[in-house]
């Protein structure tokens, strides 16, 4: 079995792409802007705009699902960070509810 295949098969929540606005929140340092890449109930891959050293446990913010918890790192490559969430989930069916706006109609 090759490694990404045995890494996609320890996963136990399936995972959705995405290009959600997020916030990293440490203590004592301001909020880090962050690009959600893809998320599970209970995990996320996060895209920073530059390498940043993150402590293991940290909390995560995305507006958009209303989730705000701690996590801790599970890995790290670069700008690309992994984490769990550990105490709350993400209510899966608020990316479902995220349909498209409406185009406008303008009346000439």
């Amino acid at each position: 079995m090759s490694t990404a295949r045995a890494r996609r098969d320890r996963r136990r929540f399936g995972r959705r792409t995405t290009s959600l606005h997020g916030w990293v929140r440490v203590r004592g340092l301001p909020a880090i802007a962050c690009m959600v890449r893809n998320v599970s109930q209970k995990g996320a891959l996060l895209v920073l705009d530059r390498v940043v050293r993150l402590p293991y446990f940290f909390e995560l913010e995305i507006e958009v699902l209303e989730f705000r918890g701690p996590v801790e790192i599970r890995h790290q490559s670069g700008a690309r960070v992994g984490v769990f969430l550990l105490e709350a989930d993400i209510d899966m069916s608020l990316l479902d509810a995220r349909a498209p706006a409406e185009p406008l109609m303008v009346e000439a």
